[in-house]
């Protein structure tokens, strides 16, 4: 993926309901979630554990991270296609 397609792909998903709370605590920023998220899906042969440890991050933080993008990826495929 080039940086572009990157921040394109940042730009249009940053807006999605599932990066806005109402906690006290902020959300990592979406940018930082979408590289998480295009690491791991990008992962061979390597297991969530070792490459959550490469990012120095939690293992369920992946996951969690993971799970924003696809939902907003899902909520956009009528706009897409």
């Amino acid at each position: 993926m080039t940086r572009g397609s990157f921040n394109l792909l940042a730009q249009i998903l940053q807006s999605d309901p599932i990066f806005q709370n109402n906690f006290p605590n902020p959300q990592v920023p979406p940018i930082i979630q979408l590289a998480t998220t295009l690491y791991f899906l990008g992962l061979f042969e390597i297991s969530t554990v070792r490459g959550a440890a490469q990012l120095g991050i939690a293992e369920g933080t992946t996951y969690l991270y993971c799970n924003h993008y696809i939902l907003a990826l899902v909520r956009l495929l009528p706009r897409f296609i």
